[in-house]
């Protein structure tokens, strides 16, 4: 059966909280971002993203495969400029390498080139995606972004 993408629904988010415990792992800072304390504001948090932005699921047989998800907000220099934000994309570690983050990625940037002005992504840096995806589909490369943990 092929990989399906569909618009997310709130009756997802108890498995969206899962992976995103996986993730908060994955990202691999001192202060997790998921944490049973924060599970509240998350699943408020992913609602909102739900009902007013953008936010894909892809399955194979009714299995989630995994998530993108993005928020529309005007540029803060210029709100003539629409911004599709991407918030998170994650695949299930048994499901890399499949077509499921592509289909995302494809499902998301045709949103974003119907609804906004600019669309931006975000690589992690142990990311198993190269900057090479990015590129030879029309993104170029404005900003790097730092962490750095105080605490």
């Amino acid at each position: 059966m092929p990989i399906t993408v569909r618009k997310a629904e709130t009756k997802d988010i108890e498995w969206m909280l899962g992976e995103l415990e996986i993730f908060s792992k994955f990202f691999g800072t001192k202060k997790e971002l998921y944490s049973e304390k924060n599970k509240g504001y998350l699943s408020s948090f992913l609602t909102k993203l739900i009902q007013d932005h953008v936010f894909f699921i892809a399955e194979k047989d009714r299995d989630p495969m995994g998530f993108i998800s993005g928020f529309y907000s005007h540029h803060v220099y210029n709100p003539e400029i629409l911004t599709l934000t991407e918030a998170a994309w994650w695949v299930k570690e048994k499901y890399r390498g499949s077509r499921a983050g592509l289909s995302l990625f494809n499902q998301f940037a045709s949103e974003g080139e119907k609804n906004a002005d600019w669309i931006t992504f975000t690589i992690e840096d142990h990311s198993p995606l190269s900057d090479r995806f990015l590129l030879r589909r029309g993104f170029i490369p404005k900003e790097k972004s730092y962490l750095k943990e105080c605490q």
